[in-house]
């Protein structure tokens, strides 16, 4: 099963206007410490800051952070997905395994932009045109299967085609990374008031 974003045909963004964009990155998290089967919510909101339309909001993932300790979680790129690893076992048909399963990204979470999020390159997600002062949250909702700690870089973009280019305020590019602990021990439960079950982390 594939993780990353998919598509095919005509190339997206083919007359992507040339230039600068600026944005800020309002909100991006992702809990460090999660639990084996417990679902949980990647989140990245980004708000334009500058004067003019970004032409398609654009997020890109990888995996294997340096400085993740896990074994075999790898780099990412192209035919990595951004939500699994490589594993090193030999004779496998597909190399490839996840370390969280994806229940919904932004395709399914809001329907909105072309192709609902999905695009044709790997592990890039994109929700459209971005409004002058407006806001847009990519949203990822995840279940860890594989203990261990990985990291997840993530960079935020202005099209698909490299012309647009999204920067912050200061002129860097936006862009960040979480280091995620996956435990396989359960995590602690609580009873609500209203008899509804509290996990810890939630």
């Amino acid at each position: 099963m594939s993780f990353g974003a998919c598509g095919g045909g005509e190339k997206q963004d083919a007359d992507e206007p040339r230039g600068d964009f600026t944005v800020a990155v309002t909100r991006a998290s992702f809990p460090a410490a999660q639990t084996l089967a417990e679902r949980s919510r990647m989140t990245i909101t980004v708000k334009n800051t500058g004067n003019e339309q970004v032409p398609n909001l654009v997020v890109t993932l990888r995996n294997g952070r340096p400085g993740a300790t896990s074994s075999g979680s790898g780099a990412g790129g192209s035919g990595q997905d951004a939500f699994g690893y490589r594993t090193s076992q030999p004779g496998v048909a597909d190399p490839t395994r996840p370390t969280w399963v994806v229940d919904a990204g932004p395709d399914q979470v809001q329907r909105e932009g072309p192709g609902g999020g999905v695009t044709a390159s790997n592990n890039t997600w994109a929700l459209g045109p971005l409004d002058a002062g407006k806001t847009k949250t990519f949203t990822w909702e995840v279940t860890p299967v594989r203990p261990g700690t990985y990291g997840i870089d993530w960079r935020v973009g202005a099209g698909l085609d490299g012309k647009a280019i999204a920067k912050l305020s200061s002129g860097r590019i936006p862009e960040g990374s979480f280091t995620v602990a996956i435990s396989d021990k359960p995590g602690q439960a609580t009873v609500g008031p209203d008899g509804e079950v509290i996990r810890g982390g939630d």
